[in-house]
């Protein structure tokens, strides 16, 4: 899926993105991913090098400060693309 396809209160959602940039905060690296089509965040435990493709699956979609934001549910599964 792409990212201007995904709204906030999707489920099950399947994107595969590219690290754009990356920043620590409160213990976590705040990721932005991002497409051709649009940027979405999310909160990772580790680092990631900027340019990774990550593939991202069964997430859930939701929108915080006014940006979307992405996290896996229980099955959900992050990986390297």
């Amino acid at each position: 899926m792409k990212i201007y396809q995904v709204e906030a209160g999707m489920i099950n959602v399947s994107i595969i993105a590219k690290v754009k940039d990356q920043v620590f905060e409160n213990g976590k690296y705040k990721t932005i991913l991002g497409d051709e089509t649009g940027e979405i965040s999310m909160l990772f435990s580790e680092k990631i090098p900027v340019g990774t493709v990550m593939k991202i699956e069964r997430a859930y979609v939701y929108r915080y400060r006014g940006k979307l934001c992405i996290t896996p549910t229980k099955k959900g599964k992050i990986s390297r693309y």
